[in-house]
């Protein structure tokens, strides 16, 4: 099976490098080595967009938590990180990814009859922009 991919991301500070296909997301290190990957073949895609239309690392030097933001056509940002931290105790560690927060972007106007793709992300310090379908951008302050 060829698998097309249509989204990548770096990690400038870690060189970790995300990329996604319209079955899979993946995370490798700078060396094109696997650490994790995603199926996206559950989520019901729209007939215009893959499941993952955008994806963005968050860096910052301190962080406790590595994050990647990825985009949905359904309006929605959702952060992730990935650990291991569910691999049964004395068995080889099994990376996944892990969902920390989910975000639904807000319909503007009334005459839009379905919610906006989110096209684009860039974390800019301790913001997170993000564009849509509709040509808009909008701007989230980050918790610490």
């Amino acid at each position: 099976m060829v698998t097309h991919l249509h989204l990548a991301a770096v990690n400038e500070s870690t060189g970790y490098i995300a990329t996604c296909s319209r079955q899979r997301l993946w995370l490798h290190t700078i060396n094109a080595r696997p650490i994790v990957s995603l199926d996206l073949t559950d989520i019901a895609p729209s007939p215009l967009y893959p499941p993952i239309t955008s994806l963005a690392f968050l860096e910052r030097d301190y962080a406790h938590t590595e994050l990647l933001a990825t985009g949905s056509p359904d309006g929605t940002i959702t952060f992730r990180t990935w650990n291991t931290n569910s691999t049964p105790e004395g068995q080889k560690a099994r990376w996944e990814f892990v969902t920390l927060k989910t975000l639904k972007v807000k319909t503007e106007g009334r005459f839009r009859s379905s919610t906006p793709c989110v096209t684009a992300l860039k974390f800019v310090g301790e913001s997170l922009y993000h564009g849509e379908d509709t040509g808009r951008l909008y701007g989230w302050e980050l918790p610490d």
